[in-house]
């Protein structure tokens, strides 16, 4: 009986430590009652965070005429995003039934770092290849990690590639090892690159459907020598960008500022998915930023080096077919293609020759500031450019190979500086060469490396003047390669002689 005692004495404390929860939780529940009831909107049934309209434009506003079909994401669909969290990249999932998807047609997901007192909006597209037939398709599914999602079966996908937090961090050993690289653009306190567009709501929008952001069309590849299997790639960039884009306006401040930009792919995805996006965002002031992804002044009945990508390119990711941008999303056929839309909207546009829709643009919207940068020895972007199309460039000497790609590469560049000659709202920065991904991209990294010595300029001071100047835009380009030819980086070299390796 004593032992009963002891036990039942034991006991006593855990017992009314019991009760006295009970006794809580019964007077907390009316609280719990009320505040269940004042549950913000963004709240479901389950208490689990959705994303709301904060101030989005009605989704009626579009613009008279747009041909692509435009879906936002269904309102009750777990995107991921929490809009009580500030600084910080956030994953958000686009609902398949926005169209929007990646090559190989798994889900999609773009990065969202918003800000709690900014009004403006940066959206920066990734860069990472392309492909156009089965050779070049082929090659990147057997390339570097990155490309191989466009044609990766959704189970065996490495998302981690396509895009890694750690790549957009402020952690300078991080963003200089980490892969994909990515501009600079999406971080802070880094290389003492600090544009005012940083402290802006940011988003950061992936490449995985090997078409530059540009693709309205799902195309089955072929090998032609019938031994491999076919190749099935979504090339359907353009719709997510585009879904993004709705994201954006429909759960950020509606923005007072607002900034397109991308490197590589994503630059020539920011330069011909501009006007689209422009109307999308029609009272805000408005900047474009090409890093290292030109589209050159090349009619596609002409024989100017960049014509025949051109020719395949349009035709495979059906910018100019409405009956490919229907497949493509599973709606009716729009009227008329987005390259007949440009022309009707920019009346300089010549739809013949994508490198015309640059002049256009900025006549167009006078009061907007275009900057583009580049190398001129760039020999990654030229390479894909030019060596299936132009025998030179396939030269066996290394040496005599990489002289043709750059005298090609140079009169292009040329070709479209001088074309924008005399506007006063485009610039270009365009320093002469360096090790660092083989030339290719400045903002991925904007050091001493890519400055324009004769001039005593670095990239930031064109950045700045791109976003904060109220004059004509800055028109700058190196004369002379002696300094840059100078350059010795252990990391930049190494760089150099692996981006075959990258799949580039």
């Amino acid at each position: 009986m004593k032992s009963i005692s002891v036990l039942v004495n034991r006991i006593q404390p855990f017992t009314r430590g019991i009760q006295l929860l009970v006794v809580r939780l019964l007077a907390a529940l009316p609280l719990a009652v009320l505040l269940l009831a004042a549950m913000p909107a963004w709240c479901d049934a389950t208490g689990t965070l959705v994303s709301p309209t904060v101030k989005g434009l009605p989704e009626q506003a579009i613009p008279a005429g747009f041909p692509l079909p435009l879906r936002t994401n269904p309102v009750q669909f777990q995107d991921g995003f929490r809009i009580d969290r500030y600084d910080v990249w956030q994953k958000v999932w686009l609902d398949p039934t926005t169209g929007a998807r990646c090559g190989d047609g798994s889900p999609f997901y773009f990065y969202v770092k918003s800000r709690r007192q900014s009004e403006n909006l940066q959206i920066n597209l990734a860069g990472g290849g392309a492909c156009w037939d089965y050779d070049s398709c082929r090659a990147l599914h057997n390339g570097s990690e990155l490309l191989k999602n466009v044609v990766r079966p959704s189970g065996k996908k490495n998302y981690g590639a396509i895009v890694s937090v750690l790549s957009l961090s402020n952690v300078p050993v991080i963003t200089r090892l980490s892969i994909p690289i990515q501009s600079a653009l999406n971080r802070e306190g880094s290389e003492s690159f600090h544009p005012r567009s940083q402290q802006w709501n940011k988003i950061f929008v992936p490449y995985c459907t090997g078409d530059v952001h540009l693709g309205l069309k799902t195309s089955t590849y072929t090998d032609p020598s019938g031994k491999g299997k076919p190749l099935t790639v979504s090339h359907v960039g353009a719709a997510n960008v585009l879904a993004v884009a709705l994201w954006a306006r429909d759960h950020l401040p509606q923005a007072k500022e607002w900034e397109l930009s991308g490197n590589s792919a994503g630059g020539v995805g920011a330069t011909a998915l501009y006007p689209a996006l422009r109307s999308l965002f029609p009272q805000a002031k408005s900047y474009l930023i090409n890093d290292g992804g030109p589209i050159f002044w090349a009619p596609l009945n002409a024989n100017e080096p960049s014509a025949g990508l051109h020719r395949n390119a349009l035709q495979v990711w059906g910018l100019a077919s409405p009956v490919a941008s229907a497949a493509a999303l599973g709606t009716a056929a729009a009227q008329g293609s987005v390259l007949d839309w440009y022309a009707t909207l920019l009346p300089d546009f010549d739809r013949s020759n994508m490198g015309s829709l640059l002049r256009a643009m900025a006549l167009h919207w006078p009061q907007d500031r275009f900057g583009w940068l580049g190398m001129q020895e760039d020999y990654i972007f030229s390479s894909i450019s030019y060596r299936r199309f132009l025998a030179e460039t396939r030269e066996p000497d290394a040496d005599k190979r990489f002289a043709n790609t750059m005298t090609l590469w140079q009169q292009e560049t040329s070709r479209l500086a001088q074309s924008l000659q005399d506007l006063p709202n485009v610039g270009y920065y365009l320093p002469w060469s360096r090790h660092w991904l083989a030339g290719h991209t400045i903002l991925t990294k904007p050091d001493h490396t890519a400055a324009i010595e004769d001039a005593g300029l670095m990239p930031q001071d064109f950045i700045q003047d791109v976003l904060d100047g109220t004059g004509p835009v800055m028109k700058v380009r190196e004369h002379n390669g002696q300094h840059d030819a100078k350059q010795w980086e252990p990391m930049s070299r190494l760089i150099f002689l692996g981006a075959p390796l990258a799949g580039f």
